[in-house]
């Protein structure tokens, strides 16, 4: 399997565009997955106002589509672009506006992943 180089902080730029259409930035988050009728929780290791690159429970092919719902906003449209086993590159058909992405950046930051599954008790 192929080794990614990462900054060594999630939320660092990578201002190297180079083939991408915008900057990608580096966060560690949660979201919604769906594929084929199942919906799960994915891991969203970077993202641009264009893509992302995701942490899969299960491998998907190149051009397969799916969607993905990221905080506070309605599920969206993606397809893979490249894939490594269960690490995929999807393109966004709709992109995200610059502000919006801008917004989700700054929501993401500021909030730890929760983990919705296990039941908060009361203290």
């Amino acid at each position: 399997m192929t080794e990614y180089a990462r900054p060594v902080l999630a939320g660092m730029d990578d201002d190297r565009v180079g083939r991408r259409r915008s900057a990608r930035k580096y966060l560690e988050a949660q979201i919604q997955f769906g594929h084929n009728g199942n919906r799960t929780r994915v891991r969203l290791i970077d993202l641009s106002c264009h893509g992302a690159r995701l942490s899969l429970v299960h491998a998907l092919k190149d051009t397969d589509n799916f969607w993905i719902t990221l905080p506070g906003l309605a599920p969206m449209s993606a397809r893979v672009s490249w894939a490594d086993g269960f690490i995929v590159g999807c393109e966004f058909a709709d992109p995200l506006h610059p502000a919006t992405f801008d917004s989700l950046m700054s929501g993401m930051h500021n909030k730890p992943a929760i983990d919705r599954r296990k039941p908060r008790l009361p203290i």
